[in-house]
């Protein structure tokens, strides 16, 4: 099982730290572990299992939140 870190799951979310926390929280987003006392990472497999679930945001719905 690979773990990847903070700026991975950035990266591959395209989500910041904040809303990353906010997700988890709420408990639609995959939580972290404990990989030592001092650094967390997130299981490589349930990101992309994650983003798979996600529905793609039509520039339409954009325009009528605004």
């Amino acid at each position: 099982m690979r773990f990847v870190r903070i700026r991975e799951v950035e990266r591959l979310t395209g989500l910041s730290k904040t809303s990353l926390r906010r997700l988890e929280r709420q408990g639609t987003f995959p939580r972290r572990r404990q990989l030592s006392p001092g650094s967390v990472g997130w299981p490589e497999a349930e990101i992309f299992e994650w983003l798979a679930g996600r529905q793609p945001v039509q520039a339409t719905e954009i325009t009528k939140e605004q």
